[in-house]
């Protein structure tokens, strides 16, 4: 009986989530792909040229270096050459952030519900951006990419942990290394993974964590010394990049920071003036989805204490991937000018991940205290909560891509 109550808890997280990113696959080319998804006319040789050409501007006007991207952009743009191949890619992209997230939290806790809590917050979070810059579903699925393959180095760390075989830190190195030079925003949440690694391994030698912690903050500091040197060679010539000191930091680091928050777009802002969610759409979806869902959820929760260490660790490293990209954005020129409340920068869905980990942080911590009523009250409400906001996102992300369908295949325009 257990065994087939597990079962049915999974299959509706499995359906909440994929309900989530699902409606990416119904858009149209947006942002900078309407223009990039045309690099697959040309050959490989033209393509291969035309990127050393873009590496070379950003180093000369940035100081920026990022081969890395370039070595993911050409072979895609290629192989996924029809709309319906990559936006699908997006769909499948996305939900294998889902996964390695839930993977993550299930290693470090060894809890099926904190690790369904962090999930549902983090399907919670994933809306799509009406008419703004979107990190889930354009920019050639860059920032999901990203994560994917830092989770995967952390896990590639994790294994040597466990194995003592040294090889696994080679393709480790170099995951993490394709990471660095396609984003280099990721560096900064290298402490949160160390944080997370050092909670899930204990019992290490001082030796062990030498070779462990080596493909990841050798490249992170070649990286950024790199950055570094280029900066201090090559003034930038596109002032909007630039970091403002002076400018008003804390109002919009806080419009990236409330940005991540479920629904943020529809409560603070951002979404087409008359635009709202539909009362209909949104009882069927709480009903057919998130009432189910709580409902055979809801026994299993704060039954199991969690260690501490582990509940403070997730809730560390969940506000540190919160807050420092949003700082990143605050001290940034371009959003300093740009910004409005509910829309953020591209790289929210990092943020995504540290408000998942909050999540799943907070959750240990309340069930550390299996005698309280109250913290079972409050991790039961937690959970009715976030399921609703899953259902608002579902819905959200429905209707935004509503607006295309039937609509132009390539086009960023509505469908009239």
């Amino acid at each position: 009986m257990a065994t087939y109550g597990q079962a049915l808890r999974v299959a509706f997280l499995s359906v909440l989530v994929t309900l989530v990113v699902a409606p990416i696959a119904m858009l149209p080319y947006r942002a900078d792909d309407t223009i990039n998804r045309t690099n697959g006319a040309f050959s490989w040789s033209a393509n291969f040229h035309g990127l050393i050409k873009l590496q070379r501007d950003w180093i000369r006007d940035e100081g920026r270096f990022f081969p890395g991207g370039s070595i993911y952009a050409l072979p895609m743009w290629h192989l996924l050459d029809t709309r319906a191949a990559y936006l699908t890619y997006l769909v499948l992209l996305n939900l294998a952030c889902f996964a390695l997230v839930a993977f993550v939290c299930f290693l470090v806790t060894r809890s099926v519900d904190m690790t369904a809590i962090a999930v549902i917050a983090l399907g919670a979070c994933m809306q799509i951006r009406w008419w703004w810059f979107d990190g889930l579903s354009g920019f050639a699925g860059l920032i999901p990419y990203t994560i994917v393959l830092t989770v995967l180095s952390g896990l590639g760390v994790a294994q040597y942990l466990r194995t003592g075989r040294r090889w696994w830190l080679v393709p480790t190195a170099l995951a993490w290394t394709l990471v660095i030079t396609s984003y280099e925003v990721i560096i900064l949440l290298l402490p949160a993974i160390v944080v997370l690694l050092f909670v899930a391994n204990q019992g290490r030698t001082k030796k062990q964590w030498t070779w462990a912690l080596a493909p990841l903050v050798i490249p992170a500091v070649a990286e950024f010394l790199i950055s570094i040197y280029l900066r201090s060679q090559t003034p930038s010539n596109i002032p909007a990049y630039t970091m403002n000191r002076d400018g008003p930091v804390g109002i919009t680091f806080l419009k990236q920071l409330t940005a991540a928050l479920p629904s943020s777009q529809y409560w603070l802002g951002g979404t087409p003036k008359g635009t709202h969610l539909s009362p209909a759409l949104l009882v069927m979806l709480v009903l057919a989805l998130a009432l189910p869902a709580f409902l055979v959820w809801r026994p299993h929760f704060a039954v199991k204490a969690i260690p501490l260490r582990i509940s403070v660790s997730l809730t560390a490293a969940g506000a540190w991937v919160w807050l420092v990209p949003s700082l990143l954005t605050g001290l940034t020129k371009r959003w300093q000018d740009e910004l409005i409340f509910g829309q953020g920068y591209i790289y929210l869905p990092y943020e995504y991940v540290g408000l998942a980990l909050i999540a799943a942080g907070v959750t240990g911590l309340l069930s550390g205290l299996p005698r309280s009523r109250g913290a079972r009250t409050a991790v039961v409400a937690m959970l009715a909560i976030l399921l609703v906001g899953c259902a608002i996102t579902v819905e959200s992300n429905i209707l935004f891509a509503g607006q295309y369908v039937p609509g132009p295949q390539n086009s960023n325009l509505p469908a009239t």
